[in-house]
This record gives C-alpha cells, structure tokens and sequence, in this order.
C-alpha cells in the first residue's frame, strides 16, 4: 500500500502490533505455517 500521508506509530499501535513473521522463511514451512495458524 503506498500512501502520501506520513505515518508515525503511537503507544496503542505498538501494542496492538502481533508478531512478525521470520525475514527468511525459506526452510522453514512448518514453523511459518504455524505462526499463521496460531495467528487465527
């Protein structure tokens, strides 16, 4: 998504953030598949 509206996180955003998926997931379908599904 591009937008031309500067964006700068508050305390709520951070908080609200879940966690990230690993960079490289090549290698590692069972760990990043379970990040997703445990995600939902």
């Amino acid at each position: 998504m591009i937008s031309s509206e500067s964006f700068k996180p508050t305390d709520e955003d951070y908080e609200k953030a879940k966690e990230g998926l690993s960079v490289a997931p090549a290698g590692k379908l069972a760990t990043t598949w379970g990040a997703i599904k445990h995600r939902f």
